[in-house]
This record gives structure tokens, sequence and C-alpha cells, in this order.
């Protein structure tokens, strides 16, 4: 029979929780994902336009990200609030 563990805070079960880190990650990916396919356009001598997109990507992946990842904190910090005011 398994143990709970009780050491994890309850709110990071939460679904919403889940899909907040899911997206952060998410968005992540897409960022390292576009920074690569632009050093390879950039090596293998593609136009100067197509290699624009994925640079562009970039930042708007860096952007959301960082959003994202804000949101998260700040719901943390609220979820331990509600936990530690009971």
């Amino acid at each position: 029979m398994k143990k709970e563990d009780n050491t994890k805070p309850a709110y990071k079960k939460d679904y919403l929780y889940m899909a907040y880190r899911g997206k952060e990650y998410l968005w992540l990916a897409f960022a390292i994902i576009s920074v690569v396919i632009a050093m390879y356009q950039l090596v293998s001598g593609s136009t100067r336009e197509e290699t624009w997109y994925f640079i562009g990507l970039t930042f708007l992946s860096g952007l959301f990200y960082s959003f994202n990842r804000y949101r998260r904190i700040k719901f943390e910090k609220r979820e331990a609030e509600k936990e530690n005011s009971k």
C-alpha cells in the first residue's frame, strides 16, 4: 500500500496548476526549437527573411514563457497563502 506524500502542497495536484506549468514548458520548448532552427538557417545560407520569422518566434515564445511563469508563481503564492490561513 502506498503512503500519501503530505509534504507536497495540495495545489500542486490541481489541474489548473498543471496546465500553467505545462504551458510554461511548452513555450520554453518553442523558444528553444525556434533558436535552433534560426541558427541552422543562418548557417545553411537561407534567405534572411526566412530567418527573421524564427527569430521573431523566439522573442514571442520568450515573452509568453515569462508571462506564464509570472502567472504560475503568482498562483503558487496565492495558494500557499490560502493554505497558511487555514
